[in-house]
């Protein structure tokens, strides 16, 4: 019987994943109910901060089954989510790269320093222009242009 073909509880609670998770919470499981006798041992020699110990290592273990319990049911979750992110990019359109290019170039309009830090990044990349011309264009700048963003 492949995934597919398989009832949907042995998909949730057999997968290897989930063998996994099993595995998991039943070595923390075991953990905190050695620690927990330990410290009950502990407390019922004298050491009082050992009563504190002997509630917070049960409370751990109650904690890691929530932990493991959404860990089991969160398919559910992504699938919602991934269906939401579907049919939102569906309701908006994507802006198209020209338009995205646009946006760049009107930027670079409003701001020179900007432009001159893209003027300056395509000369170093066609080779025209040095690594040591960018140091010592920030040495006479007193350091790197800033760009301001709105949002």
């Amino acid at each position: 019987m492949n995934e597919a073909t398989s009832p949907r509880w042995v998909r949730r609670w057999l997968s290897w994943r989930a063998l996994r998770l099993h595995l998991a919470l039943l070595v923390i499981e075991a953990g905190c109910a050695t620690a927990t006798w330990w410290q009950v041992g502990v407390a019922r020699s004298g050491d009082d901060i050992g009563w504190v110990y002997s509630v917070m290592w049960p409370g751990f273990a109650i904690f890691c089954c929530v932990v493991w319990w959404q860990l089991m049911h969160d398919e559910r979750r992504v699938a919602r989510e991934a269906q939401a992110r579907t049919s939102k990019s569906k309701a908006q359109p994507k802006r198209s790269v020209s338009s995205r290019l646009d946006a760049i170039i009107e930027g670079e309009a409003a701001d020179p320093a900007l432009a001159a830090y893209n003027e300056l990044l395509r000369r170093l990349a066609k080779g025209e222009a040095t690594p040591a011309e960018w140091r010592r264009q920030k040495e006479l700048k007193g350091g790197l242009p800033t760009v301001e963003r709105n949002g």
